[in-house]
Parts: C-alpha cells; structure tokens; sequence
C-alpha cells in the first residue's frame, strides 16, 4: 500500500486505521461503521482490554516500529 510515496505493509496500514477508529471509539463511543468490532481488533492484533487500553496498546506498537 502506498501511503505518501512510500510503500507499507498492510498490516501496518490496519495498525493506523485501527488507532484512528479505536481513538473514536474509547472518546466519544462512536463506531466507524455498523460492523465494526472491537473484539475483531483484539484478535487481529492479539491484545486485550478496554477500549482506552487497546487504543494505548496499539499507539506503543507503533510507537515500537517507527523506533
């Protein structure tokens, strides 16, 4: 995938939008649409918690891979 002239993977494509949609889903309880599921998050990137602890779990791997 093609992200500003530079290629990535697509999984860490799925890493950004899934902080963008958990970041919209732990502040304001709004889903990016209605078949959306946090537990499909979860079991993508193997992670549990809330929504505000998977939202801060996924910024820490990203965080990681652009270190």
């Amino acid at each position: 995938i093609n992200i500003n002239g530079n290629m990535v993977a697509k999984g860490y494509w799925n890493l950004i939008l899934s902080i963008r949609d958990c970041s919209m889903y732990a502040k304001f309880g709004m889903k990016p649409n209605r078949h959306w599921k946090i537990t499909d998050v979860k079991k993508y990137f193997g992670i549990k918690g809330s929504a505000e602890q998977v939202h801060e779990q996924l910024v820490q791997i990203k965080e990681m891979l652009q270190g």
